[in-house]
């Protein structure tokens, strides 16, 4: 402001500390949301090393999210969409078929249950028919 030349300024202030937490006003962005971010940066020639340096993430974190939904119907990717999802939670409905995703992300939606281990319980119940390979060989 002083570069500017101003030199008053308009505030707000806090007179009760307990109703505001710095989290209160952080957005969270999904993991299906956070995919399509970075897929469409990359399709627009953004560099997956450019997007690291940006997000101030690794660049194998940004490979993982960009590969996040191959081998999830679109089914299963659109109940998921704007939920928050382990990403292990992906690679447990990767070894189901396309319709044993939708019903396995059913399941987790009306249960508001999208962890790692509900998938892997949900995989453990499904008949060999619906995993996209047997688990007995």
């Amino acid at each position: 402001m002083r570069e500017r030349g101003q030199t008053e300024a308009e505030c707000l202030l806090a007179k009760e500390d307990e109703a505001f937490t710095y989290n209160k006003r952080v957005n969270r962005l999904a993991l299906v949301q956070e995919h399509f971010m970075i897929v469409r940066a990359i399709e627009r020639g953004v560099s997956e090393e450019k997007l690291a340096k940006a997000l101030g993430v690794n660049i194998e974190h940004i490979r993982r999210r960009r590969k996040l939904l191959h081998g999830i119907c679109e089914e299963a990717v659109g109940l998921l969409r704007d939920k928050v999802v382990n990403p292990v939670t992906f690679n447990v409905l990767r070894k189901m078929k396309a319709v044993r995703q939708v019903e396995a992300c059913q399941l987790m939606v009306s249960a508001s249950n999208y962890s790692s281990s509900y998938a892997k319980a949900l995989l453990s119940a499904t008949k060999d028919a619906d995993r996209a390979r047997s688990a007995h060989p």
